[in-house]
């Protein structure tokens, strides 16, 4: 079963994948008890609230000003207290939570502890009227916008923590003994926030509008499965945690995504470099030998096929960075994924959004695929800052209304993102319906145990899952077919899997090979190379000699904090600062596994010291 529409995956919390595919499956067992419970399990008595809510709703629309909605009528008053009632905190104090050293207090409904520390903490925001009831023209209402009101505090001698409800959760999740989990009631939805994803905007969202006015027993049945107190909160500390159980699925989710990963990497490598071979082509101009004005950045004229797969490579890894910047976009400030002018205009996820768009046979021999590509990473490398273009007047220019709020953007001043890294590539056209392939093959992901598709989430993908995918490629090689070439393997092992050693072949050595051993298209017939084509083939003698292989992140870790515990085990809070003048040095640096864990280690313990 799908995750239900009244339960909304921000940002990607969870892998949208595994929702689709496995999630309920794993539910199964924390719910399994609700059965035997009946009309006394959280489900049945959140269903029963329907009456309760829509009067409380029909109150809040008549009181427009957010500041006495609160206080708007019984209906609305009592609401939040059935809802907890309904889904098992019946037994929560309010209180006032000190944040900022102390000084200042955020009101709060409960807090309940695990393992002797804060767990979870229930706040309440001005209840929010739903998007379909709100005056036309009136701008959706976001229960994070909404303020803590003086009124709300336990001890009115206490000082209100500033600004809205967005920055009391980030206070709250600052405290030195921060909670788990804090859950936001805002009258027609709840927002249920995790400390370890909050930063880069990744959470669950539930719309009561949306469950109440379907009234689907399946739908409260999923709501009370992330928000119950058996399952979100239960009193004994040794029972399993549902959220812990989903979380560590969908990460092994996400971890079988990186097999498929690499092969899709491998086939948009081709893809790219065939492309080139088309254009080339079409335009009548040799593949092999370059005009005087085409020569590279070397002077040289040749081109070679680990030329232009290297260029393949760094053009699909361009990619990579921004699905991977995109989905971490607050928590890393890199590409401003939540400002709507880039989101909508320049942004990779715009694209991604007509991967699976079809289209004629005019429209795939276009460019508009390299057009937004090719705005794109000129932005990410030259950066944008719309007020001081005049201190720049070689950066891309972007025609904006000067009223009209817009995003900045700090230059990526790396190699990655250089035009100069793909001069062959920079001067072709590509298609766009070989871009739509390589976004496709980016972004889809094949899972053979549901037999269904869905996409990568790159919030779920670590460093280390996107080293592996680099790490596999290193054993391939590129080559241009000298004639039409057919791929073979041994009967046993699978064209689909990552380290399948394979030959090509003439094509007229068909006869010689058993079905099994030769690649075949859909419709069974075996699979030509044509000559002149670009072929990425596995090199594993070359990997051996090289010993190119990844690190594993387990390893990784253990190394750096080995290496690191006797520099540090004498710094005290004093010496914090000490730690942003280290430098880390690792002479073997391939994908920068060491150095993103030094960074981790060294961040993790400069933030203890600092607190101190």
């Amino acid at each position: 079963m799908a995750l239900d529409f009244a339960i909304h995956n921000v940002g990607e919390y969870y892998s949208s994948h595994y929702l689709d595919t496995t999630f309920s499956k794993d539910a199964q067992k924390f719910t399994s008890s609700w059965k035997e419970a009946g009309a006394a399990a959280s489900p049945r008595q959140l269903q029963k609230l329907a009456q309760r809510y829509f009067k409380a709703k029909a109150q809040a629309i008549e009181e427009f000003d957010w500041n006495q909605r609160r206080n708007a009528g019984v209906e609305i008053q009592g609401w939040h207290s059935y809802l907890l009632q309904a889904i098992g905190y019946s037994d929560l104090e309010a209180m006032d939570l000190p944040v900022e050293s102390g000084d200042v207090y955020v009101p709060i409904l409960g807090l309940l502890q695990r393992f002797g520390q804060p767990w979870l903490v229930v706040c309440e925001s001005v209840f929010c009227i739903p998007d379909g009831s709100l005056p036309d023209g009136a701008a959706s209402e976001d229960s994070l916008e909404g303020k803590p009101l003086s009124e709300q505090l336990v001890d009115s001698n206490h000082k209100l923590v500033q600004g809205d409800w967005g920055r009391a959760i980030g206070e709250i999740f600052k405290t030195e003994e921060a909670p788990r989990w804090v859950m936001i009631l805002a009258g027609s939805r709840i927002l249920l926030i995790d400390r370890k994803t909050y930063a880069n905007g990744r959470w669950l969202a539930f719309d009561l509008d949306e469950a109440f006015g379907r009234n689907e027993k399946a739908t409260f049945e999923q709501i009370a499965t992330f928000l119950s107190r058996e399952t979100l909160a239960p009193d004994s500390e040794s029972v399993e945690l549902l959220h812990d159980t989903l979380g560590e699925q969908s990460h092994k989710l996400a971890h079988g995504v990186t097999e498929n990963l690499q092969v899709a990497v491998r086939e948009a490598i081709e893809l790219l470099a065939n492309e080139w071979v088309s254009d080339r082509r079409r335009r009548s101009l040799g593949m092999i030998n370059l005009r005087l004005e085409e020569a590279l950045p070397d002077g040289s004229t040749t081109v070679t096929a680990e030329q232009l797969r290297h260029e393949a490579l760094t053009f699909v890894y361009r990619l990579i960075f921004c699905f991977y910047a995109e989905a971490h976009g607050a928590e890393l400030g890199v590409l401003p994924i939540n400002d709507d002018a880039y989101r909508l205009g320049y942004s990779l996820e715009a694209l991604r959004d007509l991967e699976l768009v079809p289209l004629s046979e005019q429209s795939g021999e276009g460019t508009y695929f390299q057009t937004h590509l090719n705005r794109l990473f000129t932005l990410v490398h030259e950066g944008f800052h719309p007020l001081h273009q005049k201190d720049n007047p070689g950066q891309l220019q972007l025609l904006l209304a000067q009223q009209q709020r817009t995003f900045e953007l700090p230059p990526l001043t790396a190699t990655l993102f250089d035009p100069k890294a793909t001069p062959l590539l920079s001067r072709a056209q590509l298609s766009n319906r070989c871009l739509q392939k390589v976004i496709r093959l980016l972004s889809l992901s094949y899972d053979e145990k549901t037999k269904t598709t869905g996409r990568v989430n790159y919030a779920d993908l670590g460093i280390n899952q996107l080293g592996a995918v680099y790490e596999g490629l290193l054993s391939y090689k590129g080559m241009f077919a000298e004639q039409d070439f057919l791929q073979v393997k041994r009967a046993q092992d699978e064209f689909s899997k990552s380290k399948t050693q394979t030959w090509f072949v003439p094509k007229e050595r068909l006869e010689e090979f058993k079905k099994d051993e030769v690649e075949r298209l859909n419709d069974g017939k075996p699979r030509i190379y044509a000559k002149g084509s670009f072929i990425l083939h596995l090199s594993g003698l070359d990997r051996e000699q090289s010993a190119s292989y990844y690190t594993p992140e387990v390893l990784t870790k253990c190394l750096v904090e080995e290496t690191l515990r006797p520099l540090l085990q004498d710094y005290t809070p004093e010496d914090a600062d000490k730690i942003l003048q280290l430098t880390v040095c690792e002479p073997a640096m391939g994908s920068g596994a060491f150095l993103n864990e030094a960074a981790n280690q060294l961040a993790q313990k400069y933030l203890e010291l600092k607190q101190r």
